[in-house]
C-alpha cells in the first residue's frame, strides 16, 4: 500500500516523527487510549475511503473520525511529553493551528570560501559524545560502510540510541539523505522501526559556500513501509542558512565555529528549526533545536575525529646469504608487515599506490657494496586492510656482493652487509597524512607507554626491529652475505 498522506494523517504521522527523533522522547506510547478497531480501520482504508474520511476543508480537520484520530495520538504526544518533566508545548494544545515564526535580520555576507566537506568530517570511524541539555551523554560515530540511496553513496552516522541519519558529503556540499529511528512506541500501531528518505535529499550546505549563502530544499519524505499504514509519501520543505562565524564554549573546549541555521517542515506541521555550530576539521560541536516549543541543546564533550593511522611492526629478512663462485647471485624475499591503525578500512586499489604506500630501502654497511635497489613482490590487488588487521608487503632483494666475506657468530659478530629501514606513507592512499609519524617507520623504540592511542588505546606497540641487548625492539635488522 502507498499512498500521498491526506492532511489528517499527514500531521500525525509528521509529530511522531519529528518528535521521535529530534526530541528524543518516548513518543506516542501505549499509555493514552487505545486506538478503537473502527478507527483504524479509517487509517488504513483504501485510498477513496481514506480521501472521504480524512480529507481537510482550509479550516483544518474536516471529519469527526478523523479528528478523533489526531485527538488520540496528539494526546499520547503529549503524554509523553509530560513524562520528561516540560510542559506541553503551546502547539500541542491547538494542533489545527498555525504558528508564526519571528522575523530576523538576514546575515551580513561574506566573500571567504568555506569548504563544507571541512566542517563536517565524515570519515568511518569518526567518533563524537554529546550531552543532551547538560545531562545524559550518547555518541556519535560514522560506521565503516557505504549505503547506496537513490543511487548516492551516503555515510551512515550511527547514535548510540540505535538511531541513524544518512549523509553524502562531497564537492556538491552537504546533504540529508535519510533518517531512522527504532523502536518508536505508537497507539494502535504497536512498536515500529520509523524510517525517512527524502528525495530529493535535504541540502544543508554547498560545496563551496559563504555567509550568508542560503539553500532551500523540497521534496518527498517517503517512509518504511508500516503496519496497517503501508509507504507514505510526505512532502517536505527545508532551507538552511550559514549565519555567521562565532566562537563557542562546550565541554570539549572552546571551538571558532560557523553558525548553520535552517528548517525543515513537514506539510501540516510547524516548522522543526535547527541550529548547527560547525567546527572546522572537528564537525558539530553545538546544535539547538527547537519544536512546538520545546528546545533541545546538545554540546561536544569529546571527540576522535580524522584518524588516519598505518604503523610498520615488523620487518623479516634472511640472517645470512651464502654466495659461491657457482652461485654468486641470490634473489631473497623481505618482508614488511603493516597494521592498519585507523578506526576505518583502508584500500590499497593498485600497485602504483602500493609502490608509493610502502618502502624499503636496503643499505650497504660497508665501502665494497652499493644500496640494493628492492622490487616490490607482485600482490593480489586491491587489498581493502580493516581496523587493527596486519598484511604483509614482499620485497624482492638481489644479493651480488659482501662487504666483508666472513661469517659473522656470536664468538665473532659484526660482518653483516646490509641493513633495512621500512616507511609508510598513508597520504599516498587517499591524500590524508598519517596522526602518528612515529610508527611510520622500522627501526624504532618502543611506544610511550607501550600502548599505540589510536585507534582505541587497546594496540601495545613494543616497537620495530631486532631485539637489543636488553630484549627491548629497536635495533637494526641486519643480513650477513657470506662468500665462500
Amino acid at each position: 500500500m502507498r499512498y500521498s498522506c491526506p492532511n489528517t494523517e499527514l500531521r500525525i504521522v509528521s509529530f511522531i516523527f519529528i518528535a521521535s527523533f529530534w526530541l528524543a522522547v518516548p513518543v506516542l506510547a501505549d499509555t493514552g487510549p487505545t486506538l478503537p478497531a473502527y478507527l483504524l480501520d479509517v487509517v488504513t482504508a483504501e485510498s477513496q475511503e481514506r480521501a472521504d474520511v480524512t480529507s481537510a476543508d482550509e479550516s483544518g480537520f474536516q471529519s469527526e473520525e478523523a479528528q478523533t484520530v489526531a485527538n488520540i495520538l496528539f494526546s499520547s504526544l503529549k503524554a509523553a511529553i509530560e513524562r520528561t518533566g516540560n510542559s506541553v508545548p503551546q502547539g500541542l494544545n491547538n494542533p489545527t493551528g498555525s504558528s508564526q515564526a519571528a522575523i530576523e535580520a538576514p546575515p551580513v555576507a561574506s566573500t571567504i570560501d568555506l569548504s563544507a566537506e571541512d566542517y563536517f568530517p565524515a570519515t568511518p570511524g569518526d567518533q563524537w559524545v554529546y550531552s543532551r541539555d547538560g545531562l545524559a551523554t550518547y555518541t556519535t560515530q560514522v560506521l565503516d560502510k557505504v549505503v547506496l540511496i537513490n543511487g548516492i553513496e551516503t555515510r551512515v552516522f550511527h547514535n548510540s540510541d540505535g538511531s541513524e541519519e544518512y549523509y553524502s558529503v562531497d564537492d556538491t556540499g552537504i546533504k540529508l539523505h535519510r533518517l531512522y529511528t527504532p523502536k518508536v512506541r505508537i497507539t494502535g500501531l504497536g512498536t515500529v522501526n520509523l524510517t525517512f528518505t527524502f528525495n530529493p535529499p535535504i541540502q544543508l550546505a554547498n560545496g563551496i559556500t559563504h555567509i550568508g549563502d542560503k539553500v532551500l530544499s523540497s521534496g518527498i519524505a517517503e517512509s518504511n513501509r508500516l503496519p496497517k499504514v503501508g509507504v507514505l509519501d510526505m512532502p517536505y520543505d527545508a532551507d538552511f542558512t550559514l549565519e555567521s562565524f562565532d566562537t563557542v564554549t562546550v565541554p570539549a573546549g572552546v571551538f571558532n565555529i560557523v553558525r548553520l541555521n535552517g528548517t525543515i517542515t513537514f506539510s501540516g506541521t510547524p516548522p522543526d528549526t535547527l541550529t548547527f555550530d560547525l567546527a572546522e576539521g572537528v564537525g558539530r560541536v553545538k546544535g539547538v533545536e527547537t519544536f512546538l516549543g520545546e528546545t533541545a541543546t546538545t554540546e561536544l564533550v569529546k571527540y576522535s575525529v580524522g584518524i588516519y593511522d598505518l604503523a610498520v611492526t615488523k620487518i623479516t629478512a634472511p640472517s645470512s646469504i651464502t654466495l659461491t663462485a657457482r652461485t654468486p647471485v641470490q634473489t631473497k624475499q623481505v618482508k614488511v608487515e603493516l597494521q592498519n591503525r585507523s578506526p576505518h578500512s583502508d584500500t590499497v586499489p593498485d600497485s602504483s599506490v602500493l609502490q608509493n604506500l610502502v618502502s624499503l630501502t636496503v643499505q650497504s654497511v660497508g665501502t665494497a657494496c652499493p644500496d640494493i635497489q628492492p622490487v616490490l613482490h607482485a600482490s593480489r590487488l586491491p587489498l581493502v586492510v580493516q581496523p587493527k588487521k596486519k598484511v604483509t608487503v614482499v620485497f624482492d632483494v638481489t644479493f651480488d656482493c659482501a662487504n666483508d666475506p666472513s661469517k659473522s657468530s656470536t664468538k665473532d659478530p659484526g660482518h653483516e652487509d646490509f641493513r633495512y629501514l621500512a616507511t609508510v606513507n598513508h597520504a599516498a592512499l587517499d591524500g590524508q597524512a598519517d596522526i602518528d609519524p612515529n610508527d611510520d617507520i622500522c627501526p624504532r623504540d618502543m611506544a610511550p607507554s607501550g600502548i599505540d592511542p589510536y585507534p582505541d588505546g587497546t594496540i601495545k606497540d613494543s616497537g620495530c626491529g631486532n631485539k637489543r641487548p636488553d630484549r627491548s625492539l629497536g635495533a637494526d635488522v641486519l643480513t650477513d652475505v657470506v662468500f665462500k
